[in-house]
């Protein structure tokens, strides 16, 4: 008996300088002169190992891994179809959780353009330049600037207190990323030629700077309208997916 304990102790050292792993608890496992083996609470022995660990290791057991026995949270256990167990410590369904990071949370979305990134379901890998748009990272609305270009477009070009086009150019943009959307009609929107005027000129007849804030509204208005076709084309491709 010594001896085995002996041979057991000085081949878990060995392993564990060689190859960085740890044999598990000599509670569990026995040398049986060919090869390791797992002894059971009940003196069965089986092979390949299946030492589930316990509180302590004198409560180590070994899971009958041959009928779909898995070790969670210091038991034995047959996990249903649908499960198993997250981080060896806790089960849960695999139609609607997943495990994250080490934990069980609601299972992310690929629909939603989600992913688990640091324990928890991120839309498009957490990258705040983007959005989801069908499925598909786009760009994300950034008011007056390009997508994914050097912003150097103003969002409040007539730089009143009251004449930002932030709002609008945002949602310009989201109408430019939605799936069979129509450029005409968000360039229209995004004017507000309208009774009353909304968008831009619906900001600017507010405005204390009327004159200044629709010369702007007519300018963006035309730039979008006569040079944005590239960026809707972009936009649509990858909210449509193509």
């Amino acid at each position: 008996m010594k001896r085995q304990i002996s041979l057991i102790l000085i081949v878990s050292a060995l392993s564990t300088v060689a190859n960085g792993w740890t044999p598990p608890s000599i509670h569990c496992i026995w040398w049986n002169g060919y090869g390791w083996v797992a002894k059971c609470q009940n003196g069965r022995f089986q092979s390949p190992l299946g030492c589930c660990p316990g509180e302590t290791p004198e409560e180590d057991t070994c899971c009958v891994t041959w009928s779909g026995e898995i070790c969670c949270n210091h038991q034995c256990v047959v996990p249903d179809p649908n499960h198993d167990c997250c981080d060896n410590r806790e089960l849960y369904n695999t139609d609607t959780h997943e495990c994250c990071g080490g934990k069980v949370i609601a299972k992310c979305d690929p629909d939603k353009c989600e992913s688990c990134i640091d324990g928890e379901c991120k839309v498009c890998d957490g990258d705040p330049n983007l959005a989801c748009h069908n499925g598909h990272c786009c760009c994300a609305p950034n008011g007056c600037g390009s997508c994914g270009g050097i912003d150097i477009i103003p969002d409040n070009p007539a730089g009143c207190s009251d004449t930002s086009f932030l709002e609008v150019c945002n949602t310009h943009d989201s109408c430019y990323g939605e799936c069979g959307s129509n450029k005409d009609t968000c360039d229209g929107v995004f004017l507000g030629e309208a009774e009353p005027p909304t968008g831009m000129l619906g900001i600017c007849i507010q405005s204390s700077c009327a004159y200044a804030c629709s010369e702007a509204a007519y300018t963006y208005y035309g730039a979008v309208h006569n040079e944005g076709q590239s960026a809707y084309d972009a936009a649509q491709s990858c909210s449509c997916g193509y």
